[in-house]
Formats: structure tokens, C-alpha cells, sequence
């Protein structure tokens, strides 16, 4: 399987820190439609006539609209979920990275839920990560959840909306108030620059 160009872009997006957003093609002339934004759960070749009519062999992506309620798929398996999650510092971050780079297994697997999993893993180091403090103003999280772990929350410094698939150097674990500054703030843009700096830091090899 080659992947060059727009190939590669797609297949890497998640681990370049890039948003993926689709356009659906109205026809010659009539422009495009905007799909909103999506992730890359797997790719697979499969043979196919071109423009030309003749048979070749094509990459295609299996792509996920990035918002899906994650709670309709947790609700299907959370015992193996959780399972699935890496109880040290150092094995989360690698299954981390592991989930965001491109993949071609399982397909049988439906796609969102396989998004889902991996998302889950790179949370699940990101909060890790923090060990309890925001990463943006450093401040022990405001409460624990019901589980006992401090309350944080993952945000995608790249993107406009949280959620999807993304490496751990573009994910910050936030508190809620710098979390609302960033979305809704005078000075979010800011906040996120400063946290987006601190990220590459952090998440420094």
C-alpha cells in the first residue's frame, strides 16, 4: 500500500495534530458541500475501475464525523474498555501513540467504535499525564470524579471542536474554567497558544 500526497495526509492526520475536513463534490460546476470534520478510523486497498474504465487497485479510508456521542458506544462494552486501558505512565503514552497512527486492522470492527477506542487511549495518558493538574494554569483540578480521579478535560488544541482522534502533543488536560476561556474567552486564543507551546514540551522526544 503506497501513500503519497493526499493519501499520506489523510492516513496521517491524527499524527501530524491535522483536522481532516470533508467536502462532497455537487457535480461539475456546481461546487462543493461541506461535510464537517472526520477522522481516519482505518484504511484498506480494494480493486476498482478509474475514469478510464480500467481496473486498480485503490486506497480506501474509513471515515469517522468526529462528535459522535461516545457514551452510545461506552454503554456497549465498558468492562472491556476499561480493560483495555494501560495502568502505567509509560505504557499509556505508547498506546497512545500506538492509536494515532494509521491503521488497516480489524476492519471488521465497526469504525466509529474503533475511533472511539483508540480517542479513549490517547484521554486516557493525557489525563495521566497531568497528574491531577490543569496543564494550562497549573492548578490541582477542581474536584474528583466518583472514581476517585481528579476531573480534567481533554482539549484538542489544533481543532475547533474536541473530539476525534489526535496525537498527545495537541491534547492538553484542562480544568473546566480554562477549558470554557479557551472555546469562549476574550483571550482564548492566547490561552491556547501558551498551552499549545507547553504541550510541545512536554510531549518533547
Amino acid at each position: 500500500m503506497t501513500l503519497i500526497r493526499g493519501n499520506r495526509a489523510i492516513a496521517n492526520h491524527a499524527e501530524n495534530g491535522l483536522a481532516l475536513h470533508l467536502f462532497k463534490s455537487l457535480g461539475k460546476g456546481n461546487g462543493n458541500e461541506y461535510m464537517g470534520e472526520f477522522s481516519c478510523a482505518d484504511m484498506f486497498e480494494r480493486t476498482q475501475p478509474d475514469v478510464s474504465g480500467l481496473d486498480r487497485t485503490a486506497i480506501v479510508f474509513r471515515l469517522v464525523p468526529v462528535g459522535i456521542p461516545g457514551e452510545i458506544i461506552e454503554a456497549e462494552d465498558r468492562d472491556e474498555d476499561e480493560a483495555d486501558l494501560s495502568g502505567s505512565l509509560a505504557a499509556a503514552r505508547l498506546a497512545a501513540l500506538a492509536a494515532c497512527k494509521p491503521s488497516n486492522d480489524d476492519l471488521g470492527q465497526s469504525a466509529p467504535r474503533k475511533i472511539y477506542q483508540r480517542s479513549r487511549k490517547v484521554a486516557h495518558y493525557v489525563l495521566m499525564r497531568a497528574e491531577g493538574e490543569c496543564e494550562s494554569c497549573e492548578k490541582p483540578a477542581p474536584f474528583l470524579k466518583k472514581d476517585g480521579t481528579p476531573y480534567l478535560e481533554p482539549h484538542h488544541v489544533n481543532r475547533l471542536s474536541d473530539g476525534g482522534l489526535d496525537h498527545p502533543r495537541y491534547v492538553g488536560a484542562v480544568c473546566p474554567s480554562c477549558h470554557r476561556e479557551i472555546h469562549s474567552g476574550a483571550h482564548g486564543a492566547l490561552v491556547n497558544e501558551r498551552l499549545k507551546q507547553r504541550l510541545e514540551v512536554i510531549e518533547a522526544d
